[in-house]
């Protein structure tokens, strides 16, 4: 199964409108079985989307001050 997202990068002209245009939402679907299944796949998953985050937070932060 493939799924795709797209951002349209014409609308990319700085760091503001490059998160404009890149945020989505993952629902994971039966976590709990996932995590049972292969647990060091999941705490991959798990890792890079806490850096995803993070970072998007560390770069919000920098825009306020």
């Amino acid at each position: 199964m493939e799924h795709s997202a797209q951002i349209n990068g014409a609308a990319i002209v700085d760091w503001d409108s490059f998160h404009d245009e890149d945020t989505f939402t993952l629902v994971v679907i039966s976590a709990t079985q996932w995590k049972k299944n292969t647990p060091e796949v999941f705490s991959a998953f798990d890792d890079c989307s806490s850096f995803c985050i993070r970072e998007r937070v560390r770069f919000d932060d920098q825009l306020q001050n």
